[in-house]
């Protein structure tokens, strides 16, 4: 005769991401032994990625620019994080520096804009942004460098002759 029996443990909350294997030994009445394995994977709880629209940013007065926090959720449920920029260029306005986030599901995704100016006087080149997400007291460390390209600045033409 089968039987189907279940067994619910919770799993810690710091588990490292991975595959594991739980053993389960049976001890029946009649002196058999029952032996079955389930195997099951961890996964991060949030995917994250930083990166700038428009990429590269053309600079043409004073720019607006977006720094935009990329977040995919493997929480089953409602999740809350907060994000924080915590590395500007000097001189680059952001508008707001930390805000909250929320997730509703498994297999979400949603993106979290950071506006911000850059003054009409950035010069062409890379320039290193860094934030952070937080979430359940582990945090992600982003950094993601921008690309400026002036196209106000005439171009030197190829000597003739």
């Amino acid at each position: 005769k089968a039987r189907d029996l279940k067994y619910k443990t919770r799993l810690p909350e710091k588990l490292s991401p991975g595959t594991y294997t739980i053993a389960v030994t049976a001890d029946l009445d009649n002196g058999k032994q029952v032996y079955t394995t389930r195997t099951f994977t961890v996964v991060e709880p949030l995917q994250v990625r930083m990166y700038g629209d428009p990429d590269p940013v053309a600079i043409i007065g004073t720019t607006k620019y977006d720094i935009v926090i990329d977040i995919t959720s493997a929480v089953p449920s409602h999740m809350k994080a907060e994000a924080e920029i915590t590395n500007l260029p000097s001189g680059w306005i952001l508008e707001k520096k930390r805000r909250g986030v929320e997730i509703d599901g498994e297999d979400k995704r949603r993106l979290f804009r950071f506006r911000c100016k850059l003054p009409s006087t950035t010069a062409a080149g890379s320039y290193p942004i860094e934030a952070t997400v937080t979430y359940k007291e582990r945090t992600w460390s982003l950094r993601y460098i921008a690309k400026v390209v002036r196209t106000d600045i005439p171009t030197t033409p190829p000597s003739g002759n």
